[in-house]
């Protein structure tokens, strides 16, 4: 997952920890809650992305 190190202040393609699907009554869309590692500074990082309908009743 490309995301922004703020310890780094690079972009970095961080190493996946943990991911959790989410759903929250106030935010119209399904998300996914993804922990990261920095390959650089090893800092944990938390990033958020969106699911997109990809069929009837089927997003990734």
């Amino acid at each position: 997952m490309i995301i922004e190190c703020f310890h780094c202040e690079s972009k970095v393609d961080g190493i996946v920890k943990g991911e959790v699907d989410g759903h929250d009554d106030e935010y119209p869309f399904l998300f996914k809650t993804i922990l990261v590692e920095c390959p650089v500074c090893h800092s944990a990082l938390v990033g958020m992305t969106e699911k997109i309908q990809t069929g009837p009743g089927h997003y990734e």
